[in-house]
């Protein structure tokens, strides 16, 4: 059997911190609030996910997860509990929605349907894609012996780029940009009319002061 491997590699840009994780659906590795471990990913987010939800029905976590803390680890007299709801083990999936990830039935009887693991995709990732070949070689198929091949589809591999293609001051830039192709303007500009209003302002509330105090001299000398 051969089986090639094709390399996927994401990697997010750090403009993406300043976004909220509802816009940017991804997650970095020092974010996530993991139990388990420090370092985030999505795979053990949903390991995590699934082992508190067992936890929550049979008081135990298979020894399979590996996990740290002080839960108890699931022995044979905790079998027939891991059976009889693994139709519902069966039914936890991963969710890019927050809402969804935090409706935790409270007590085990409502437990119902589908539970929904809050984890989003790392902004960093490498992911391996396998690729296999079922061919039958007529040669080998009446001994005991298998061969396995296995290597890379290419001598690269894919990068995808998770970035922000606008930001504050990339529109600011534009922004100024256009203002100065289209009015011959800039910044400098955009001050010297602010400064001059507020000198237009200035002068036009000291005439009016003086006005105002030469008609009460005009007044008292009438009088």
């Amino acid at each position: 059997m051969d089986v090639s491997v094709e390399v996927n590699i994401f990697k997010g840009n750090r403009d993406l911190k300043y976004l909220k994780d509802v816009t940017r659906l991804c997650w970095f590795h020092n974010e996530g609030n993991l139990k388990w471990t420090g370092i985030y990913d999505h795979l053990t987010c949903f390991n995590e996910c699934k082992a508190e939800y067992i936890f929550k029905i049979c008081d135990c976590i298979p020894f399979f997860y590996a996990f740290k803390g002080d839960e108890k680890i699931c022995t044979f007299k905790d079998i027939s509990c891991l059976i009889h709801n693994r139709s519902l083990f069966n039914n936890v999936l991963l969710t890019s929605n927050r809402e969804e990830g935090n409706n935790f039935a409270p007590t085990v009887e409502s437990i119902t349907g589908t539970r929904f693991c809050y984890c989003l995709p790392s902004c960093d990732d490498v992911l391996y894609v396998l690729h296999k070949d079922k061919k039958v070689d007529m040669k080998l198929q009446n001994t005991t012996t298998c061969d396995l091949f296995v290597y890379f589809n290419n001598v690269s591999g894919i990068l995808r780029l998770r970035t922000v293609h606008v930001t504050w001051d990339t529109l600011l830039a534009i922004i100024g940009g256009l203002f100065g192709l289209c009015m011959g303007g800039s910044v400098v500009t955009i001050l010297e009319l602010i400064f001059f209003f507020l000198q237009a302002i200035f002068r036009k509330s000291t005439i009016n002061s003086k006005e105002d105090a030469n008609k009460q001299q005009k007044t008292l000398f009438c009088n």
